[in-house]
């Protein structure tokens, strides 16, 4: 399974200091290992093409909160690139939050931070934010010029593969999430219990009990969680 953080502006540290860890995470470009690569709406899901064609077979996406719009995404532009699509606390567009345009990488690492026990129904777990790369370039573009104009709600029935959706209790996201369940042909709602907008931190087993049946998951969710 092929996994893509949210953001944009912070890479894909925090969900490899997760449960997630034990698939595979790439940081898409603009953040972390590829900072200095093209940030668009189209570079983000070229880079998604290239980590699922380093599979033998056509392997499960996922894709959380801002990584859920690049996998849906790229879901209807290459669907014969993944075998079933797995969206966490994400939605289809339009994106509303306009955040001011700040001026360095630090700054937005200091964004996230205020903000990271919001995402959280409990107490905030740190140690995933801690290991996370921040970057200005990537969250100026996304938030400013690519994800204002992005929406792809009225074409979910396009979606060919299976789809698990699973939101968190009391995520923002969580409406959305129950439309898109209702407009995707074959798509299951899983709604984890006491979590908000990162149950993978919140509830680890119960996350990763969502993913049972999917090709290739049962496998890797028996690793050890590094």
């Amino acid at each position: 399974m092929i996994c893509l953080h949210g953001g944009p502006g912070i890479d894909g540290g925090y969900m490899r200091h997760s449960v997630l860890a034990r698939f595979e995470v790439p940081d898409l470009p603009g953040h972390g290992a590829r900072a200095g690569d093209e940030v668009s709406m189209d570079a983000w899901v070229h880079a998604t093409v290239e980590a699922l064609a380093t599979e033998p077979d056509p392997p499960v996406l996922l894709g959380h909160s801002f990584g859920g719009f690049i996998a849906l995404e790229t879901a209807l532009r290459h669907p014969d690139a993944l075998s079933a699509l797995v969206l966490v606390c994400t939605g289809p567009g339009p994106v509303s939050m306009k955040p001011p345009t700040l001026p360095d990488d630090r700054s937005v690492g200091a964004f996230y931070r205020e903000r990271w026990p919001r995402f959280f129904s409990g107490d905030a777990v740190w140690g995933p934010l801690d290991a996370s790369q921040f970057s200005a370039r990537a969250f100026n573009q996304g938030f400013q010029h690519i994800l204002p104009g992005w929406q792809v709600g009225h074409r979910l029935t396009e979606v060919k593969c299976p789809v698990l959706l699973i939101a968190g209790e009391s995520d923002g996201y969580r409406g959305a999430m129950e439309a898109m369940a209702s407009a995707v042909p074959q798509s299951r709602l899983v709604v984890l219990e006491g979590t908000k907008h990162l149950p993978f931190l919140e509830a680890p087993e119960s996350f990763l009990q969502a993913l049972t049946g999917l090709p290739g998951v049962a496998e890797a969710s028996t690793r050890t969680h590094r």
